[in-house]
């Protein structure tokens, strides 16, 4: 979990204090802040000590306290650019590359993970509670219970996007979605970052292939000339990934194999 402030490299690091709020929400919907269970054992992220244990769909929920700081406006906007916080160009022209700036930075990340076996039994609906966060992205369908939209190979899911506990309508969103390879792919993994707006009511819908999808959404908000904020708020979850029997497929070659071997690896390791 990153935290810290955005003016400079050396103090976008970990500040502990500057945590919200840890909420773990059990799959019986059972909620409770585990931030002592954080760690700060790394230059710029916080970990934590244990992971839950309990069969089913766990849900990870982080905020931080409203950071402040000072930078000028071309620092500020390099910072936004880096960030990939550039959804509203219209205010950020306005920002005068010569000024201070004061910018209130709040940022919320909702994670999803399963432990055990994923059938309909141990699939829980946890994930449907509000959070409270700035920003709370909701999916609407459980991402590990997703069939295939007809007649292609990609899931159908939607979210419903939530700023201050009503609707963001009409608003930016960024998926980012790192693909498992297909079975007769030498490629490496491939990551495909697109864009895509909520309707009226805050919803977004997406057709997208087997993969780990970061969703995030971006308020930015001008208060005066020279005081911004910023809201971040994400979601990061996995539609169903396709493993196949490697050492069964006679008709793969060997160094197919092999790579196949080494992406389900890599796979298991990032998300576990």
């Amino acid at each position: 979990f990153r935290t810290g402030t955005p003016d400079n490299d050396s103090n976008y690091q970990v500040q502990q204090s500057k945590v919200a709020s840890l909420l773990h929400i059990a799959p019986n919907g059972v909620d409770a802040d585990v931030r002592s269970q954080l760690t700060n054992d790394s230059a710029a992220y916080l970990r934590m000590r244990a992971l839950p244990q309990d069969e089913g769909t766990h849900v990870l929920v982080f905020s931080t306290q409203p950071i402040v700081t000072t930078m000028n406006g071309a620092a500020f906007v390099k910072y936004l650019m880096q960030e990939n916080l550039v959804n509203e160009n219209a205010q950020i022209q306005t920002i005068n590359p010569n000024s201070d700036i004061t910018v209130t930075h709040q940022i919320s990340s909702k994670s999803l993970f399963h432990i055990g076996s994923v059938d309909r039994s141990t699939l829980t609906e946890n994930y449907l509670q509000p959070t409270g966060a700035p920003i709370d992205i909701i999916p609407q369908q459980h991402p590990l219970a997703l069939t295939e939209g007809a007649p292609t190979s990609k899931f159908n899911i939607s979210y419903q996007v939530l700023y201050k506990g009503a609707p963001l309508a009409k608003h930016p969103i960024k998926v980012v979605a790192k693909y498992m390879r297909a079975p007769n792919e030498l490629q490496p993994l491939k990551t495909d970052t697109l864009e895509y707006k909520t309707d009226r009511k805050g919803f977004v819908y997406l057709k997208i292939r087997p993969s780990v999808l970061r969703i995030t959404a971006t308020v930015l908000t001008q208060e005066s000339n020279h005081q911004w904020q910023v809201n971040t708020g994400a979601i990061t979850s996995s539609t169903p990934i396709r493993i196949f029997n490697i050492n069964n497929n006679s008709q793969l070659p060997l160094q197919m194999k092999q790579q196949v071997e080494r992406d389900i690896s890599e796979y298991m390791r990032r998300n576990n």
